[in-house]
């Protein structure tokens, strides 16, 4: 999909700014995600079917020491409304993400609106992090209670931190839509999706968010070499952007 879609305001401004502002908004979602290695639809495209656990074991394996590639972040996101008990406010579409606590760190870990980084392994087993956009929507704070509905079953959790829209949690990255997204350890969102493997498998190159993408070429290569025949498929997010 088009930058262009990441920042619509951009339209109004011209020349560089435009290219810095939407490159800037990108590399703020992303962060230092340069490929994502995802199930292939049958259309060709990209699906929501699941990563076996296995192929993270071969590719961290396989690329423990490569120069192209930093590292690897299983996470898993899924669709769930979610509710307001403080501000009775609703949303009817949005995310809970759950993320490596011990990986995370290749991909920038978890930041919150005010460029603090977090520790998500810190967090109480009823206790999630809130993106800035289900802050906006549902006009949440630190120490609400957001109850998510899965399986018909409430599940509520209570905000430790407002932490800034990404791809980790259901915001911003490929489409360029920020969902309301609720982000938890991994472990914690797989017992409740109860689904077998990851979502995807995020991948970090070599140098910075900004400079890994120079990698993406090399990397995509080398990471299809080993799931290419698995019905996978492999994202250059920031290039296909």
């Amino acid at each position: 999909l088009m930058l262009s879609t990441l920042i619509m305001a951009a339209a109004f401004t011209t020349g560089d700014t435009i290219s810095y502002s939407i490159s800037d908004v990108v590399y703020r979602a992303l962060g230092r995600v340069d490929e994502v290695v995802q199930v292939k639809s049958a259309m060709g495209g990209l699906s929501t079917g699941r990563v076996p656990e296995s192929v993270l074991t071969d590719l961290e394996a396989r690329f423990a020491s490569d120069p192209d590639i930093a590292g690897f972040v299983p996470a898993v996101q899924e669709p769930v409304p979610l509710f307001d008990a403080r501000t009775q406010q609703a949303e009817a579409i949005g995310i809970l993400a759950g993320v490596d606590a011990a990986r995370v760190g290749v991909i920038g870990g978890v930041v919150s609106i005010d460029g603090k980084p977090l520790d998500i392994a810190s967090l109480g087993a009823n206790e999630a992090y809130l993106n800035a956009t289900g802050a906006d929507k549902l006009n949440a704070r630190v120490g609400d209670s957001v109850t998510i509905f899965y399986g018909n079953a409430p599940l509520m959790f209570t905000v430790r931190a407002i932490v800034r829209d990404g791809v980790l949690n259901g915001s911003s990255g490929q489409s360029g839509t920020a969902f309301p997204g609720l982000l938890v350890p991994l472990d914690r969102a797989r017992a409740i999706i109860n689904k077998p493997g990851y979502g995807a498998i995020y991948v970090a190159n070599t140098g910075t968010a900004r400079t890994g993408i120079a990698h993406s070429d090399a990397a995509a290569v080398k990471l299809l070499s080993v799931v290419g025949g698995q019905n996978l498929g492999v994202t250059k997010i920031k290039q296909d952007n």
